[in-house]
């Protein structure tokens, strides 16, 4: 890469170009595992200084990161540049798509808002209906979001509550509780304390299910 002046460290390469390959050597300094190779090249770069610009010529202070790597002005004016030109259409198209509508629009990108604008759009949309409303849910995503409540949902079973009353009353700890009926602290908490109102228990989903 330096003899091709395509390498990604900036400063080495423009040494190279300066000084010439002759003034520089390539050596290994140790043979160590790949379990300890980051261990070992932080050591390394912290021993040498190699990330001090006065001593080394690393980008980079930490080891296989850019933890700390600092771009140059030049570099970060560039990469605005870039960035301002780069083309986000694939990314509007994307969240139109999650959004349900039939497609992307700029809209607004880039324009300046004023106060007074920011005051008027929202004088306007005040009771407007959103876009969404009334546009129902494909059986699909119906599914999947049931699937995930489903799933998610923790019912404790009357006697499972009843039990864990009972040993909290036995001087139990909350921690042995949690252990000895499978729920968590938080919830054997507020089972013994009697702060169950949000829970749902195997009979209110069963009374649900029947319709009562």
């Amino acid at each position: 890469m330096l003899r091709n002046g395509t390498h990604t460290n900036k400063h080495l390469q423009r040494a190279w170009n300066k000084y010439g390959e002759d003034s520089f050597s390539m050596a290994t300094i140790e043979e160590c595992g790949l379990d300890i190779l980051i261990e070992r090249e932080q050591h390394w770069i912290d021993a040498t200084q190699a990330a001090n610009p006065q001593v080394g010529m690393n980008n980079s202070p930490t080891a296989s990161t850019t933890i700390g790597f600092r771009h140059s002005d030049d570099t970060r004016v560039l990469l605005s540049e870039i960035g301002k030109r780069r083309d986000h259409a694939h990314l509007r198209i994307l969240a139109a798509q999650m959004k349900g509508k039939p497609s992307a629009s700029r809209g607004t990108t880039g324009t300046h808002w004023t106060e007074e604008r920011k005051k008027e759009a929202s004088r306007q949309r005040k009771g407007s209906t959103p876009w969404n409303v009334g546009v129902p849910m494909p059986d699909e995503v119906k599914a999947r979001v049931s699937a995930s409540v489903t799933a998610n949902r923790r019912v404790i079973p009357e006697a499972t509550r009843a039990k864990i009353i009972a040993l909290r009353e036995g001087g139990m700890t909350y921690p042995r509780i949690s252990k000895e009926t499978g729920v968590s602290i938080a919830q054997s908490h507020r089972i013994a304390t009697g702060y169950i109102h949000a829970m749902r228990t195997v009979e209110k989903v069963n009374g649900i299910k029947a319709g009562h």
